[in-house]
């Protein structure tokens, strides 16, 4: 079948050309053309003083006439285009729509939506990651980024001794980038969806270890007698957040409009969290003692203000400076607490919320209130990573459980002489017998039940 120009009846000339354009093609009326039909390429009205309108049919046999504008050039290479993306797409090969882009304009735009749903610290290293995959591998355009190039990439960071969780996350950030480019429609298909990850296998990850209550306090009067006092920023920071377990990038961000005096609390914002849910953390005696100690005052008492509540010695933001974390280490020296231990978990600044955590275990906080505090959406985050129990805490909880002595002997000797003698008076009394093993109220399905009900708490 061919593209033809039939005019309808009652028309004639150019009025019925202009008008009524219809298009024959094989088969009958109406039949949606497919593979093996010719439905054309389009054409080009207009010229002079008026814009250029294009005609053609998409690969639903559906007709278009759009305006072009007034540049020939410019409306015959965006038919072009238009015919090109419905031939791909009746050929099955819709994945090459929009691989023509330029790679660094998808980027801009998934950069600006990350920015207004995920954290400040997630834009910054997708933003790297990003940036180094381009420059790297000097991708221009969209088609650039293949399994292949992605493959390169990696190797290349491999070779610069990276650990394989930080090339994944590298690799996930341009896996994210492309599914939001196809959520958008600017790309037909995600042309590296299925690439496979490293394996990590623990490696390149330091697990945290949680500090034990007598570590605590070590650490604590170590810093406050190094610093100069307890309300100085750094210890007053430790302190923080070893009672709050808070995470850094929440717990730098609180102002002083986010304490709660009346509550004795601390509000962490949506905004600050990670799961982009808010927060309120109590406050012990101690800490809200010295935040009062440093809180801007009027008349009335303190002030509610935008300002920082944490801040380094220098009165500015601690962001991600590693000044924190080096003086963490050098504290750690001092209170003689090994940074890492014989299964290679180190003390870092993640480890002081897997202490909070920790510390919650051991006092026998429930579940729900602990990752309530912790900020985690399900219980099995919080039971896999953050619970530390040594092994003297589970022994004294096993310990709780003792049944105590059961004295079988005596009662299989005193039921075997009244069954010789059943007339004889029963001189036992209700205690000997009652809930020991072999009594009339002691079941042992009952008994290990409850065993093992405590048990799962605990573990």
């Amino acid at each position: 079948a061919q593209l033809a120009r039939v005019p309808t009846a009652g028309t004639t000339g150019r009025a019925a050309s202009r008008a009524d354009l219809r298009y024959a093609t094989a088969g009958s009326a109406g039949a949606k053309p497919g593979l093996g039909a010719n439905i054309g390429t389009g054409t080009i009205t207009g010229g002079g003083s008026k814009s250029y309108v294009a005609d053609w049919i998409d690969g639903a046999g559906k007709r278009h006439r759009e305006n072009f504008g007034p540049s020939k050039q410019d409306a015959e290479r965006r038919l072009t285009k238009a015919v090109r993306d419905r031939d791909l797409e009746l050929a099955g090969m819709k994945i090459e729509q929009g691989l023509d882009v330029a790679f660094v304009e998808l980027v801009a735009e998934y950069l600006l939506d990350v920015e207004l749903r995920a954290t400040k610290a997630s834009h910054r290293t997708r933003k790297e990651s990003l940036a180094l995959f381009v420059k790297t591998m000097a991708v221009r355009l969209t088609r650039d980024v293949t399994p292949a190039v992605v493959q390169l990439f990696m190797r290349r960071r491999i070779e610069q001794k990276r650990a394989p969780r930080t090339i994944n996350n590298d690799v996930l950030a341009i896996q994210a980038c492309l599914n939001f480019a196809v959520r958008q429609g600017r790309i037909a298909l995600n042309p590296i969806a299925r690439l496979r990850r490293l394996p990590v296998n623990g490696t390149g990850k330091q697990l945290p270890r949680a500090l034990s209550e007598e570590e605590c306090l070590r650490l604590l009067h170590v810093a406050e007698d190094v610093s100069g006092g307890a309300s100085k920023p750094r210890p007053l920071l430790l302190r923080a957040l070893l009672e709050t377990g808070a995470r850094w990038s929440e717990l730098t961000a609180v102002t002083w409009a986010d304490v709660l005096w009346l509550q004795k609390s601390i509000r962490l914002r949506s905004a600050t969290t990670k799961n982009r849910t808010e927060r309120v953390i109590p406050i012990g005696p101690e800490l809200e003692e010295l935040l009062r100690g440093i809180a801007p005052h009027s008349g009335e008492g303190p002030v509610r203000s935008s300002a920082l509540v944490f801040q380094s010695p220098w009165g500015h933001p601690w962001g991600q400076s590693h000044n924190f974390r080096d003086w963490l280490d050098e504290m750690l020296v001092l209170a003689s607490i090994p940074r890492k231990d014989g299964d290679g978990h180190v003390v870092n600044v993640h480890a002081l919320r897997h202490t909070f955590a920790t510390r919650l275990a051991r006092a026998g906080v429930p579940l729900q209130q602990a990752a309530y505090l912790t900020g985690h959406k399900t219980l099995s985050v919080l039971m896999q990573i953050y619970t530390h129990l040594q092994a003297d805490d589970v022994r004294n909880a096993v310990s709780r459980l003792s049944l105590g002595p059961a004295k079988v002997g005596n009662n299989l000797a005193m039921r075997r002489k009244r069954a010789k003698s059943p007339s004889a008076p029963d001189d036992t009394s209700p205690g000997e017998h009652e809930g020991s093993v072999g009594g009339p109220h002691w079941t042992r399905t009952s008994n290990l039940h409850a065993v093992n009900m405590a048990l799962c708490q605990l573990s």
